[in-house]
């Protein structure tokens, strides 16, 4: 079975990502009763927003993908979390267009917090956004 665009990007940004956070990054995952030491990364797909249609046919997508960054420490979860977020940012500025397959991919902070574990050490969960730019001739590939 061909594998369509959408799922071409989404799997070659989770691939970029992967390999260059130092924590274990996974996709589409329930989050885990315990987070790893170098700290988790859960990449969530989200849905394509149509931005624009133009002539010859082209829909123009801003596709906003969730990274989930977990940190648990008992100490530095907040410098534990920067470093990832530093490793995540460097991938994705590493090469904006996937390999030819967006025409933009920009990223941005957009919130922490931290999560109450009874009788555990405190989870801190960062989350970034990321907007895959692109246009394609047929919305369903």
């Amino acid at each position: 079975m061909p594998t369509g665009a959408v799922e071409t990007r989404l799997a070659a940004l989770h691939t970029a990502v992967a390999s260059a956070v130092t924590a274990e990054v996974l996709r589409n995952e329930v989050l885990p009763k315990a987070i790893p030491s170098a700290g988790l990364v859960i990449m969530r797909d989200g849905v394509p927003d149509l931005a624009d249609v133009t002539l010859p046919l082209t829909y123009h997508y801003d596709h906003r993908v969730e990274f989930e960054i977990y940190t648990q420490a008992s100490e530095d979860r907040e410098a534990l979390a920067d470093v990832i977020r530093q490793e995540l940012g460097a991938a994705i500025n590493s090469d904006r267009a996937l390999g030819g397959l967006c025409d933009w991919v920009e990223g941005q902070p957009t919130g922490s917090d931290d999560i109450r574990v009874e009788g555990g050490e405190t989870i801190r969960v960062d989350t970034i956004v990321a907007t895959l730019s692109y246009g394609v001739a047929d919305p369903l590939t």
